[in-house]
């Protein structure tokens, strides 16, 4: 019998694996599971999954999060909108819209694609964003 044969990683894992580079984070010593584990998350915006995963903090998780989105849109976070009163912009009219949505659910979700460089308010989202979903489901 020969050796089992050895799957591709997926491009999400490749994307993972370039990210925690350009972040200068380790993944060594993940399994190829993990590692899918941990796209998935960072795809979902699960911070707090993936900082357990990948054991890095909060400025670790922001800089993974940000170079794996970056890679997945092939743009830098700061170049999608072309000029800081653009991106003032959008800002303030995803503000206005989640001051009136229906409920605080809704209001969370709007508020977790608000972009921040903050890793404590990108945690605090994501739990709220978690917490609203189990009493949901």
């Amino acid at each position: 019998m020969g050796e089992p044969e050895l799957s591709s990683p997926s491009p999400e894992v490749d994307r993972l694996i370039e990210a925690a580079s350009i972040s200068s984070l380790s993944l060594d010593g993940l399994s190829e599971e993990d590692l899918q584990e941990l796209a998935e998350r960072v795809l979902l915006c699960d911070y707090s999954g993936v900082s357990e995963i990948a054991g890095v903090g909060a400025r670790g998780l922001t800089r993974l999060v940000r170079s794996f989105h970056e890679l997945v849109i092939k743009a830098p976070e700061r170049r999608v909108l072309r000029s800081p009163d653009s991106r003032h912009l959008s800002k303030d009219i995803l503000r206005l819209i989640s001051e009136n949505c229906l409920s605080n659910t809704s209001r969370n979700k709007v508020l977790s694609l608000l972009p921040t460089l903050n890793p404590g308010l990108i945690l605090e989202r994501q739990e709220r964003l978690a917490s609203a979903l189990q009493i949901i489901i």
